[in-house]
């Protein structure tokens, strides 16, 4: 073999190897990059269930607030053993003699599930009928199968949530949808959820 058919093979097979080379790097980039979109997709689904929560919570610690003060402002005339009722009980069966205030009262703590809690509690169910990692135990999380179960027991609370809510609701006498109370009307919102809420993605996805 000749000096000028060498020089042209080996010319060639480096540009083989360059290519290929090349094309690793390039493949291996995007890789990386479709890596680092689908964790930074991860972070903002558990960012935005966070948020949903928090803001669930703040509502209810208002509510509570306007409730105990409703409640209270009512004892003493709640008529013999209606004085053990619980706190929608008492309200349904006083409506009618509100005071003002109590009117006010009662309006705001049903504004806030008609208004406050109602939009969040539906955005939480969107984004757990949309959700198809965190629900299976398969996100990359510290303790993916616990986060698994919180949500499949927010799911049905929130279930049965929306339905005693279209029930309940239209009757303007009641004003909070509760279903672990002195009713026992379905499954209560699942502690710990809020505070163990992981936001950030332990391990690599893979």
């Amino acid at each position: 073999m000749d000096n000028e058919v060498l020089a042209v093979l080996i010319t060639l097979g480096g540009g083989a190897l360059l290519g290929g080379a090349s094309y690793l790097v390039r493949s291996l980039h995007g890789w990386w990059t479709q890596r680092r979109k689908e964790r930074g997709e991860l972070v903002a689904s558990l960012h935005r269930i966070a948020a949903h929560l928090r803001t669930s919570k703040s509502l209810v610690d208002v509510q509570f607030d306007l409730r105990d003060r409703l409640y209270d402002s009512m004892q003493g005339l709640l008529p013999g053993e209606a004085g053990n009722l619980g706190f929608e009980a008492a309200f349904t069966l006083m409506h009618e003699q509100f005071t003002n205030e109590q009117k006010d009262l009662h309006g705001m703590v049903r504004a806030i599930t008609v208004n406050g809690l109602r939009p969040v509690n539906q955005a939480v169910s969107e984004w757990l009928d949309q959700d198809t990692i965190f629900k299976t135990g398969m996100a990359p999380l510290k303790s993916p199968d616990a986060f698994a179960s919180w949500l499949r027991q927010l799911e049905l609370h929130l279930t049965l949530w929306h339905a005693k809510y279209r029930y309940w609701i239209p009757d303007a006498r009641h004003a909070l949808v509760y279903l672990a109370d002195e009713e026992d009307h379905g499954v209560r919102f699942p502690s710990g959820i809020i505070g163990d809420l992981p936001l950030r993605p332990t391990r690599p996805l893979c």
